[in-house]
């Protein structure tokens, strides 16, 4: 059994091609741009996102992330980082909605060639 070091190589040598280190990066700058959020994803959640979701495709035998790996682990990677704004707090918004609204508006990149 490989060793924490020897996991750590293996889950960085996972592919994270272009189109979905974009779509990575799209989704934390709609945080930012979000009118519910006072405090967005930061560009080190984009890092440990991107750590993630190698780790999620590794643990499902793949060795390239998927758009998919990005869409199921938007929310426990970021919901945590994510402030809502006052107006947002008393309208009883949640993070996890403003979520799925970023979500919904950030298109999936369809050029991804994974395998």
């Amino acid at each position: 059994m490989p060793d924490l070091q020897g996991l750590r190589r293996l889950v960085g040598g996972v592919r994270l091609e272009q189109p979905v280190r974009r779509y990575i990066v799209q989704i934390a700058r709609a945080t930012r741009e979000h009118p519910d959020l006072q405090v967005g994803a930061s560009p080190r959640s984009i890092e440990h996102m991107g750590d993630a979701v190698r780790a999620a495709a590794f643990l499902d035998g793949r060795t390239y992330v998927l758009p998919d790996d990005v869409k199921a682990l938007v929310s426990p990677a970021l919901a945590h980082r994510l402030v809502l704004t006052t107006d947002a707090r008393i309208r009883d918004r949640r993070v996890e909605e403003v979520l799925d609204d970023v979500m919904e508006r950030v298109p999936v990149p369809v050029e991804f060639q994974g395998a």
